[in-house]
């Protein structure tokens, strides 16, 4: 895997908590009650992160990062890519796409929810 440090950066975004779906087989990333990054595998065998981008941004980056930007696997793939992990996207890029999924999802909270999340203590 070309970005180990993925999941610890992926905790580290304000509000964020891991969790392991055993009924998907996969590690999600929540912000409240929404999912902001999930890690799974496809039937090809490419290690995925799923995140929420702006659909036009996810349209360029399908096209300026081929197999490494791909359409949200098991998502609705025109607000959801998948990152290969194992792919040649960079680093920087990749934290900021984190980022962005991140925001989306926390501005995208109720005003309650959201401030809660804006509250806590030591993240972000």
């Amino acid at each position: 895997m070309n970005h180990p440090w993925f999941d610890e950066y992926c905790s580290s975004r304000k509000g964020a908590r891991k969790e392991f779906k055993e009924e998907w087989g996969v590690d999600v990333w929540w912000v409240g009650d929404k999912l902001f990054a999930i890690r799974l595998d496809d039937p090809e065998g490419r290690r995925l992160l799923n995140l929420k981008i702006e659909p036009y941004y996810g349209l360029l980056l399908r096209t300026d990062w081929p197999g490494s930007v791909l359409a949200g696997y098991h998502m609705n793939k025109r607000h959801w890519i998948s990152v290969n992990l194992d792919g040649e996207i960079p680093g920087g890029l990749l934290k900021e796409l984190i980022d962005e999924s991140h925001d989306r999802v926390l501005a995208a909270l109720g005003r309650k929810m959201r401030a809660a999340v804006l509250s806590e203590n030591g993240r972000g």
